[in-house]
């Protein structure tokens, strides 16, 4: 999986060179705004996620979004053929059976039957591209972790997404106020319909 920002655009923002940024930053920085917002999902991930079987015909899955299912496995039995039997809610992450839809012929009492990891969905989540403001913030915390290091002056230039408009100072606040409001847009879903 790619991280949330590059050192390409870090070095041309702060004028250090690529092979001065390490590696371990950017992973940091992935993992910093992973952990604060509790989604992993911003890069696609191809992958099977197991979810508890919730009865009926109705399943919300626990990562998302959706951006592609090719695979729904239930209870052992694969379900097929997936375009023509559900309607898929990709950005909240929920697949329903299609009213109208027989599945009898697959033996189970109920679709999405009620169990334990009983379901596997099988498919690539998350997003195309990483949203601006995730790849944003994770490089204004790589940044201030290259400030903290010595590595770079505290005065960096101005860059707009959108409408949001951040200018890096010589004070070291005006970095940590400006990862603050980025964590908070994130947080409370600024970012829906903007790259995602």
């Amino acid at each position: 999986m790619a991280n949330y920002t590059s050192k390409t655009k870090i070095s041309v923002l702060t004028g250090v060179a690529e092979s001065a940024i390490k590696d371990e930053w950017l992973s940091w920085a992935d993992s910093e705004i992973e952990a604060a917002t509790g989604e992993s999902y911003f890069a696609a991930v191809s992958e099977t996620q197991k979810v508890d079987g919730p009865g009926g015909g109705t399943l919300i899955l626990p990562k998302y979004p959706i951006i592609t299912i090719t695979k729904i496995v239930c209870d052992g039995v694969e379900i097929t053929p997936i375009t023509d039997s559900f309607a898929i809610y990709n950005d909240e992450g929920i697949i329903k059976v299609l009213e109208g839809i027989n599945l009898d012929y697959l033996g189970l009492d109920e679709v999405f039957a009620k169990g334990t990891q009983n379901i596997l969905v099988t498919g690539t989540f998350g997003y195309d591209a990483i949203p601006k403001l995730v790849e944003e913030l994770a490089t204004l915390l790589v940044i201030k972790t290259m400030m903290d290091n010595n590595l770079i002056a505290k005065s960096i230039v101005q860059e707009s997404i959108g409408d949001y408009s951040i200018r890096y100072k010589e004070s070291q606040g005006d970095i940590n106020a400006s990862i603050e409001r980025l964590y908070s847009l994130l947080i409370c879903g600024e970012i829906i319909g903007e790259a995602i």
